[in-house]
């Protein structure tokens, strides 16, 4: 049986909209259609993705070599060295990449944007049969919230 990991998850938060709406977990705007976010975020982080203008990246990361990195932890590393701890926005161009990657609790405000769902993907295998722990079996690892 072939399982689509997007349409579980799709299904699974349209069963529990309601209560995530209850909970107050979701911010309106006066247009009830647009696209809700948590509370969490800023008035300028909205603004900032909902724009329809192109969000000018600091680095680029491509697995071709087109982009200033080939591996999206190189170009994570590369943003914990910047002097100021102000936004700092990495593309991710289209392409599968196979890797584990980490971001240190110093290396904070930083956001991933990619070319899409289906066309930017971030993967990796670590598993507990492989000798890796639950936490540590992550694609992601960090300790801060990342936007993605």
């Amino acid at each position: 049986m072939k399982v689509n990991m997007t349409e579980i998850i799709s299904n699974g938060l349209f069963v529990n909209w309601e209560f995530v709406k209850r909970d107050g977990l979701v911010h309106y705007t006066d247009d009830v259609t647009e696209e809700a976010f948590p509370r969490w975020f800023s008035v300028r982080e909205r603004k900032l993705l909902e724009s329809s203008r192109v969000i000018k990246a600091h680095l680029v990361v491509a697995k071709d070599g087109s982009g200033h990195f080939k591996r999206v932890q190189d170009a994570i590393n590369a943003a914990g060295r910047r002097k100021f701890k102000t936004r700092f926005v990495i593309r991710v161009k289209r392409g599968v990449y196979r890797e584990n990657i980490e971001v240190g609790k110093m290396n904070d405000n930083i956001m991933l944007v990619g070319d899409g769902s289906r066309t930017t993907i971030i993967t990796s295998n670590r598993n507990v049969q492989a000798g890796f722990t639950t936490y540590s079996s992550a694609t992601a690892e960090h300790e801060f919230s990342l936007l993605i």
